[in-house]
């Protein structure tokens, strides 16, 4: 089944976030990023801090597009180092280095310091923006620990380095949904998630109509026992209100009332996206 997507910009050129917020999301969403738009500059992120900058690049993205842009800022804060690297987390060596050099530099500069406390975290701000007005930022904390040592293939950044509390593995040894369901950037986008829900979505009226589904942007479910679905959805992709309903069968795994779903339909087959986590399910 071919499914109706919301599209979204993410305000980055960072591969390795794109494909974690695609992943976090799930095939409700698509995300475009910042790679094939060359006619966006790049933004200097001259905040003090993660929200800042997050604002910063979200506003300089929906100055360009009148669609969802989110933006992230995000790094690591060791209390060793005074909260270092911070928002130079991706600069801790300079501006044109590499990852690898800003691990370096952190081990190096943990190594000269006094004791073997080397807490710290990870933080990641969100910033939600649309037609040139960020509507709300989002948080994600995940504390842990500095290694000694890097270990593990996986994750990106300082994710060999880092231990999180309650594990002796790095992010780097996680398989990408177990670092997904504790990270600080799952943990941001999570809390994303649920501000996109049907009280953060601009509604309009709706008439019931009977039949197979047509096709539909995004729905809310008013009531699951007649599987009958409202569609309020923002950004002018809508098409005529309460659009469908039929009997449910036992084998579909309907949401609950209230949920926000991204609904799609060709004929007689229907399917839906409960977001933010679950995949297609109730294929008929």
């Amino acid at each position: 089944t071919e499914v109706s997507k919301q599209r979204m910009l993410l305000a980055t050129r960072n591969a390795h976030k794109t494909q974690e917020v695609r992943e976090i999301l799930g095939a409700g969403w698509e995300i475009e990023d910042l790679t094939a738009r060359r006619d966006l500059p790049e933004v200097e992120e001259t905040g003090e801090t993660f929200e800042e900058n997050a604002r910063l690049k979200a506003l300089a993205g929906a100055a360009h597009d009148n669609g969802w842009v989110l933006a992230d800022d995000s790094g690591l804060e060791v209390d060793a180092l005074g909260g270092a690297p911070g928002v130079r987390s991706a600069r801790f060596a300079g501006e044109e280095a590499s990852m690898a050099a800003n691990r370096a530099l952190l081990r190096e500069k943990l190594s000269k310091g006094q004791g073997s406390d080397w807490r710290g975290r990870f933080r990641c701000v969100l910033a939600l923006a649309r037609h040139g007005v960020v509507l709300r930022t989002f948080s994600g904390v995940v504390e842990g620990s500095i290694a000694s040592l890097e270990r593990g293939e996986g994750g990106f950044g300082y994710d060999a380095l880092f231990v999180p509390e309650g594990s002796r593995r790095t992010f780097a040894e996680f398989a990408p949904a177990e670092k997904h369901a504790c990270s600080h950037r799952g943990r941001a986008l999570a809390a994303l998630a649920a501000y996109l829900t049907a009280e953060n979505l601009p509604r309009v009226p709706g008439t019931l109509a009977g039949g197979d589904f047509l096709r539909v942007e995004t729905f809310v479910v008013v009531a699951a026992d007649d599987a009958l679905f409202r569609a309020p959805r923002s950004a002018g992709v809508l098409q005529a209100g309460l659009m469908a309903a039929r009997a449910p069968r036992a084998e579909d795994q309907l949401p609950l009332v209230g949920a926000v779903v991204d609904m799609v339909s060709l004929g007689a087959t229907t399917g839906w996206i409960t977001r933010p986590f679950t995949s297609l399910s109730g294929v008929v």
